[in-house]
């Protein structure tokens, strides 16, 4: 199954289909040369592409952003069944992928895989503390 947010008119003659062959017959000779049981039936199972209500062609750079949504909430249920929460297009779906890019953007950034984590805190800290006393500056001009 192929998870694509992009709505397509012929979903059989796309470039991610394309890329998923690739990927497919690739992982199946890895999964072969690891002498995998299931590695003739990856290579031999039909590729499909989902389609979902929340697809869409006005936001192509957020593909990331739909991923990240796909890996942490489809768990194995049955495809025909899940709805991973985001919004049909429109105004509603554009506010909830901002809300996930920041939170997803926040979780790498301040994971502890980050080799840069310490510098991003201190860097951090330093623009809150800049915004705090700009917001001083202001409540002190205002009393003037």
């Amino acid at each position: 199954m192929v998870f694509d947010n992009k709505k397509v008119q012929n979903p059989t003659n796309t470039e991610c289909m394309r890329v998923a062959t690739i990927l497919q017959t690739k992982f199946g000779n890895f999964m072969k040369s690891r002498n995998d049981e299931k590695a003739d039936e990856i290579v031999k199972s039909e590729i499909t592409r989902g389609e979902f209500h929340w697809q869409t062609d006005r936001r192509p750079k957020d593909c990331g952003v739909f991923v990240m949504r796909y890996m942490e909430d489809y768990m194995g249920m049955n495809i025909l069944r899940w709805d991973c929460g985001i919004e049909d297009e429109g105004r509603k779906q554009t506010n909830q992928l901002g809300k996930l890019r920041k939170k997803h953007a926040a979780r790498l950034l301040l994971s502890d895989c980050n080799m840069k984590k310490d510098k991003i805190v201190a860097d951090m800290m330093k623009f809150r503390a800049g915004n705090a006393d700009a917001r001083k500056k202001k409540v002190t001009l205002r009393g003037v």
